[in-house]
């Protein structure tokens, strides 16, 4: 599949939808060809709740408030609720008998209330759904019997919504692919800035102890020097809100650490990987944070 052609310059493609700027703003792309839409957001974080408000939106929400656990409905919810009541007045037509003065006041409030329930969300198949509904004729014919039309237009309707839930099912795992892979790339970044951050703790308490040249050379290679050091780590982050951390003074400073050693400025060296650290240490408070609430509440 071929990468998609746009009009700005691309700093890491996260998926063929997904692509990150060189502001680090993301721009994910929706539908197919020459029709796709843009949605430009100026995070992940900001990335990852539009999937999954768009997923809660589809399959409902579970809410726990203390001990009380709420469910709001999606649309999948509210669809299978119109689709059963017009399946009931599908098999109220399909009966031998007449239709009592009670029954078609219900089937014309069933009709109002499906036509209400299907117009709060727009979409192709919901409008014909609700075009046929408000279409629908007479309950009985000429001859006062129940009409044969009712149950055809009826069952078109439900068709409609049906062919709504199956496009539902096709968006729903799009999206929810989508937000993983967002969630894949935030777990990948935090993990950096964690290892990052160990290794520099790692290096001030050896720096704090007194160290010799070579080691110092070694401290300064592992950080800023060679291939995959953990400069190089940092330098691959290029999201929002990330990547402002990456590019602040603190982090950039790591690269000057080759000067300060040919200087033998030991002093700017401890310093630097200090200030480096205490930048790091926000991501990483967060990433534990959220950890311990998680194993708080698996317990």
């Amino acid at each position: 599949m071929k990468n998609l052609k746009v009009d700005f310059e691309i700093a890491q493609r996260i998926s063929r939808k997904i692509l990150v700027d060189t502001e680090g703003k993301l721009r994910v792309f929706w539908g197919e060809e020459p029709n796709l839409i843009e949605n430009v957001l100026s995070s992940i974080d900001d990335a990852i709740r539009q999937g999954r408000h768009i997923i809660e939106g589809y399959q409902g929400l579970i809410v726990q408030i203390g001990k009380l656990k709420l469910f709001l409905p999606g649309e999948v919810q509210e669809l299978s609720k119109v689709i059963k009541i017009l399946q009931k007045v599908i098999a109220k037509f399909l009966e031998p008998r007449e239709l009592s003065r009670a029954e078609q006041n219900s089937i014309h409030s069933a009709f109002q209330k499906c036509q209400a329930e299907i117009g709060r969300v727009t979409n192709k198949f919901k409008s014909k759904a609700q075009t046929r509904l408000k279409q629908i004729p007479p309950l009985r014919n000429e001859r006062g019997r129940k009409s044969g039309k009712v149950p055809i237009e009826t069952s078109k309707a439900t068709v409609d919504l049906f062919e709504r839930l199956d496009e539902i099912e096709e968006i729903k795992w799009g999206v929810i692919l989508r937000t993983r892979k967002l969630i894949e790339e935030k777990l990948r970044i935090e993990g950096v800035f964690v290892s990052v951050y160990r290794r520099l703790g790692k290096f001030l308490k050896e720096l704090q102890e007194g160290v010799k040249n070579e080691r110092l050379k070694q401290i300064v290679s592992e950080i800023s020097g060679g291939k995959n050091n953990l400069l190089t780590g940092l330098l691959s982050i290029k999201v929002m809100p990330y990547l402002k951390r990456v590019r602040s003074r603190e982090i950039q400073r790591l690269a000057k650490l080759p000067k300060y050693l040919t200087k033998g400025r030991k002093d700017r060296i401890y310093h630097t990987l200090e200030n480096a650290l205490k930048k790091i240490r926000p991501v990483v408070q967060e990433r534990e944070s959220r950890q311990r609430k998680k194993i708080k509440l698996n317990n």
